[in-house]
């Protein structure tokens, strides 16, 4: 499977299916819910400087959202959807290559948690 297709199981069936060279949508039921880039590249010229994810569906809690290196090491946490990364590490600049990314979250109607997760590209 391509590593930029994945289909998880979390409450419904969201599916990640490419948008374009630089996005995805993880999709519920066919509508889109989330977006984030596949690439990104902080190098200060204001394009795709910083890795975020938007929210397009309602009734979703956010619980955290973080970034981690291929060894497991955490790079970036966040609690709120208004985080992004800015592709730095202890106030230093992160090393090109590919990172793992789990955001958790509950239905505003149940208790569980559940994860999506994804894989992004920091290109220097």
């Amino acid at each position: 499977m391509h590593p930029f297709i994945a289909a998880l199981l979390i409450a419904s069936w969201w599916c990640l299916l490419p948008t374009s060279a630089h996005a995805q949508q993880a999709q519920p039921e066919g509508e889109p819910c989330l977006t984030y880039p596949e690439v990104f590249t902080p190098n200060g010229e204001g394009e795709t400087d910083r890795l975020s994810w938007t929210l397009h569906c309602e009734g979703i809690q956010l619980l955290n959202i973080k970034v981690f290196d291929r060894w497991g090491q955490l790079y970036f946490m966040t609690t709120t959807w208004d985080g992004s990364w800015d592709g730095t590490f202890k106030k230093r600049p992160a090393p090109p290559g590919v990172y793992h990314w789990v955001i958790e979250f509950r239905w505003i109607s149940g208790n569980t948690v559940h994860k999506l997760q994804g894989t992004v590209t920091l290109v220097r």
